[in-house]
């Protein structure tokens, strides 16, 4: 395929990948906060992320941002991995692994294998197998696939990442490191951080003001289907809604009259050791904790949306 000057610069200064699982049906290129995102044809399983039309070169920073992003608009992990290209110092005869090396400057990688063979080796199985865990995660999470929801009808949401969430970027990389959890008692404990950040203190203010509204705010549409079944997909944002409304209903049922308070008493069961600590898989109280995550979750993206939008149509009194 032949390439105008410009697009065929970009790609050869294009430093880093945003990786991806999605659906491939629902892969397209688009545009966000002056970058391009290119599939190259969904071969990759990962955008190459361009700058096109004088635009700089997506940088480590940059390719975090994009992909923390990312990774909040679908409630799922979306990590980075650098572009390779053909080392010219590298003989020919070498390993193919070996006639590669990554086009941006090596970073720092929480590398430390026992039975490390070779930092060069090492740090491309570390960007491989980031990538399968995010898979499986994905999988675990969702049961089916997910649709890439840019530029994709009514209610996506805008691909000018700056202007939506570019004032919430240390509470959109919180939630974004939840995304990236397997085991619920993480999962909880990362999304709770969020609500930590939201009041400045434990969390409970922000749960008292904003329970109340996950019944009314539109979270927009995460579509989730399963492959080759006739079922027809479902939006996952309005099943954490049903499984959170429903939990809520359970508790007061239950008598628990300060909601904020027991999802605190959760989160610190999870996080210390002191008292009715909550261990692992297997314990009785995990149960309450996977009942519970829906609604952290959404109340989480209450706070890094910021702009509510409500069912209604209607304002609320209490909201920024």
């Amino acid at each position: 395929m032949a390439f105008s000057e410009g697009f065929q610069r970009a790609l050869d200064e294009s430093k880093w990948f945003v990786t991806h699982c999605t659906a491939d049906g629902s892969v397209h290129d688009f545009e966000a906060d002056g970058w391009f995102f290119y599939t190259a044809g969904h071969s990759w399983g990962a955008f190459l992320v361009l700058g096109l039309n004088g635009h700089r070169p997506a940088e480590l920073a940059d390719a975090i941002w994009l992909s923390e992003v990312m990774s909040f608009d679908h409630d799922a992990p979306f990590l980075v991995k650098p572009v390779y290209e053909v080392d010219p110092d590298a003989g020919t005869g070498e390993y193919e692994l070996y006639r590669r090396r990554e086009r941006a400057e090596s970073q720092d990688l929480p590398l430390a294998p026992i039975l490390g063979s070779d930092m060069k080796i090492d740090r491309h199985m570390y960007w491989q197998t980031m990538g399968e865990v995010a898979g499986a995660i994905s999988d675990l999470r969702f049961g089916g696939n997910f649709a890439l929801r840019y530029e994709n009808g009514t209610g996506s949401p805008s691909t000018d990442f700056s202007c939506r969430l570019g004032e919430k970027r240390e509470a959109l990389s919180l939630y974004a490191m939840a995304t990236r959890q397997f085991d619920p008692l993480s999962e909880y404990l990362c999304l709770y951080r969020v609500l930590e950040a939201a009041d400045g203190q434990n969390g409970k203010a922000f749960s008292r003001a904003n329970l109340r509204l996950l019944q009314r705010i539109n979270f927009g549409t995460l579509l989730v289907d399963e492959p080759g079944s006739p079922r027809p997909a479902v939006n996952a944002f309005e099943i954490y809604r049903e499984r959170a409304l429903r939990h809520v209903d359970a508790l007061k049922r239950a008598a628990v009259i300060d909601i904020p308070a027991y999802l605190y008493d959760l989160r610190n069961r999870i996080a210390h050791g002191k008292y009715g600590t909550i261990r692992s898989i297997g314990d009785p109280a995990v149960s309450g904790v996977v009942a519970a995550i829906p609604i952290v979750k959404l109340l989480a993206r209450i706070f890094v949306e910021a702009k509510l939008r409500f069912t209604d149509g209607q304002p609320d009194s209490n909201s920024s």
